[in-house]
């Protein structure tokens, strides 16, 4: 069974506007409610993507020594060590000003988190999924971010698996090594090429690969 999770304001989420409802410590709360809830109880995956694997890492190191034992390992899709705590400086504009660039934020992002190669119709997708969050949300998202410390990364004692295209624009590939080299032994780290940011929708089938590979290891 596989359970997702949608951090508040983020998917098909509500998108209140009140600030204190997207601080990293409601979402950790969150997001510890739905592990609680959906786990297995001896054997479990827990997969986040960008500023998402921070939170799947502090999620972990949350958990008590039985409910760690059950985690067989984490995935880390297109991580960071460090990160930028607060987001982009582009988050301290009034939200009234996020609103008049919003296309123009959408269409660099579109543009930095696929590969060139990228299909015009997922590039057309991406894009207008980034233009229906409301500026406030992202607002109040980005500048309460909080990533993992280099001590919470090394706190991991499961196997892990870090993923990073090749092309990566929003989160360097560079990024990704660091955060390998501090997990040290425990981690593996595998490349995707001809992709950037968002792999899992640039190459779905090649991650599915990828995972099933690491996961069969996991519980051999």
């Amino acid at each position: 069974m596989a359970e997702g999770f949608d951090a508040y304001g983020c998917g098909q989420s509500d998108k209140k506007k009140v600030k204190e409802a997207y601080a990293e410590e409601e979402l950790q709360e969150d997001l510890k409610a739905v592990f609680s809830k959906a786990k297995h109880p001896t054997t479990n995956f827990i997969i986040g993507h960008s500023y998402g694997t921070s939170q799947v890492i502090k999620l972990y190191n949350s958990l008590s020594s039985e409910e760690q034992r059950c985690v067989k390992g984490i995935v880390l899709l297109s991580g960071s060590l460090p990160g930028t705590n607060g987001g982009h400086p582009i988050f301290i504009l009034p939200s009234m000003i996020l609103d008049l660039l919003q296309g123009w934020m959408s269409s660099n992002f579109r543009k930095a988190a696929f590969h060139p190669k990228a299909s015009e119709e997922l590039l057309a997708l991406a894009e207008a999924r980034s233009n229906q969050n409301p500026m406030y949300m992202c607002k109040y998202f980005y500048e309460q971010t909080k990533w993992a410390t280099f001590e919470e990364v090394k706190a991991v004692n499961c196997k892990a698996l870090i993923v990073h295209g090749d092309s990566d624009r929003i989160l360097n590939i560079e990024a990704g090594r660091r955060l390998h080299s501090a997990m040290g032994a425990k981690a593996s780290f595998k490349v995707m090429e001809e992709v950037s940011h968002q792999v899992m929708e640039e190459d779905p089938v090649k991650l599915a690969e990828i995972l099933v590979e690491f996961m069969t290891e996991c519980l051999k």
